[in-house]
């Protein structure tokens, strides 16, 4: 994907400026996060759900030591790998937590039950674009609740594949066709969220007790968190969204009426004027990859 031009990052700031929408801090984030190079910790993975099944994924595949650390970590992300330390937002640490693991690189876990704050959103993206975000659920009679599909929606600008694991109680008697069935809803919900059929990277079934000996189960949780290669199609994706995003937010400023409310005469035509050309510019930016490479 073609980068945008300095013109394109410059007219962004003003634009964003005049409308109010986006603060300008927010493009040169997006602007740095466009050049930055895989991070020293990658590749990074981010496992993302509510805190039950995700303890239980960390107790029985780490130890309890890590899963009393997520416990504590509160409203922060933790970190887990050899370096832990490489890993952390531009302002600010996260809870650490040093320990060898199964799949290369580093661990973010988080616990969240819907979207993922705003703060939070913005500190992993300062990262760059992790290689993949995976979605903890519990296996239930109706999984994937609202509040988990945005979620999934709120994962899908940060990270170049996605994933789902769902987590299910030993006493949950479950067919090999009903294991496909949850991982097929598993594969629709993070498709739906934006993780389309570049960027989706499996969705399996997990049992936290003899798991391997379960029809259409997950023997090894590190098969399926094994990272995948960071495509450079799914890194465009991600910063087309991202991209995309701002674009819009700032279209719903003008179209509001909020554009230059500051301006007036010839300083506000000029504005629009350079609203234009820069959704004009922006567009073709946006355009499939195969038009835009």
């Amino acid at each position: 994907m073609i980068p945008p031009t300095p013109e394109t990052w410059s007219l962004l700031v003003q634009l964003a400026e005049a409308s109010k929408a986006v603060t300008p801090e927010r493009i040169t984030a997006l602007q740095r996060r466009w050049h930055k190079q895989d991070h020293p910790g990658a590749p990074l993975t981010l496992l993302a759900g509510s805190e039950k099944p995700i303890e239980l994924v960390l107790a029985r595949w780490l130890g309890v030591d890590v899963a009393r650390a997520f416990q504590t970590a509160g409203r922060q992300p933790l970190v887990i790998g050899p370096q832990p330390g490489t890993v952390q937002p531009t302002l600010g640490t996260w809870p650490e937590m040093k320990t060898k693991l199964p799949i290369p690189g580093h661990l973010i876990v988080y616990g969240a039950e819907d979207a993922l704050p705003p703060s939070i959103q913005e500190a992993l993206a300062c990262l760059g674009v992790l290689d993949q975000a995976v979605l903890v659920t519990f296996l239930s009679i109706q999984p994937f609740p609202l509040g988990e599909k945005r979620l999934a929606a709120s994962l899908a600008s940060l990270a170049a594949a996605g994933k789902s694991l769902i987590v299910s109680l030993p006493s949950n008697d479950i067919t090999a066709e009903e294991a496909d069935e949850a991982a097929a809803l598993g594969h629709r919900v993070l498709g739906q969220a934006g993780f389309g059929a570049q960027r989706f990277a499996g969705a399996k079934i997990w049992f936290t007790e003899k798991s391997e000996t379960r029809p259409g189960a997950l023997a090894r949780i590190e098969d399926l968190l094994k990272p995948e290669v960071l495509r450079s199609e799914g890194r465009d994706l991600v910063l087309r969204m991202a991209l995309s995003e701002l674009i819009g937010e700032i279209e719903a400023a003008s179209s509001n009426e909020r554009l230059g409310i500051h301006l007036t005469g010839d300083e506000r035509d000029e504005t629009i004027h350079k609203f234009e050309r820069l959704i004009g510019q922006l567009g073709r930016l946006l355009e499939d990859k195969t038009s835009s490479g």
